[in-house]
């Protein structure tokens, strides 16, 4: 999927239509030549959202119980609807949809916090440079 949507930014006469491409790959409908954003984000525990169906529902619940993060969106320096990520906010979020609240202090501990080798030997990150994700990764042993 990454190859391909590189692909489309790459071979597009202007990089932003190349992204609009890249963007529609998992959304686009037969016959439909435009699609609104707004209606198709599903609101989630993740402020840049959980997508749709079953898996969607899992990637909610483990952002209320073991993995969130701070961070922002504003749709201006990012891609994402505006959201001003709180503690607050995703405690009830999470309270209103699960019955449950995040705990920061167990997440951190559970994980090792910044130093992941409290908690863990042998890992191995499997990061490449095409996960979208990789610069907040170890990049090094």
């Amino acid at each position: 999927p990454m190859t391909a949507a590189c692909n489309k930014v790459l071979q597009a006469a202007r990089p932003i239509d190349g992204l609009a491409a890249a963007v529609a790959m998992p959304y686009k409908q037969p016959n439909q030549s435009c699609f609104d954003m707004y209606s198709i984000f599903v609101e989630c525990a993740d402020q840049t959202g959980c997508g749709t169906g079953p898996t969607s529902k899992a990637w909610d619940y483990q952002m209320c119980t073991e993995i969130f993060y701070e961070q922002n969106t504003n749709n201006v320096t990012d891609m994402f609807p505006p959201r001003n990520w709180t503690m607050e906010k995703l405690n009830s979020y999470c309270m209103k949809h699960y019955g449950v609240k995040p705990d920061p202090v167990l997440n951190r501990l559970q994980y090792g916090g910044i130093d992941i080798s409290k908690s863990g030997t042998k890992i191995i990150f499997s990061n490449g440079l095409l996960d979208p994700w990789h610069g907040g990764g170890y990049m090094k042993d």
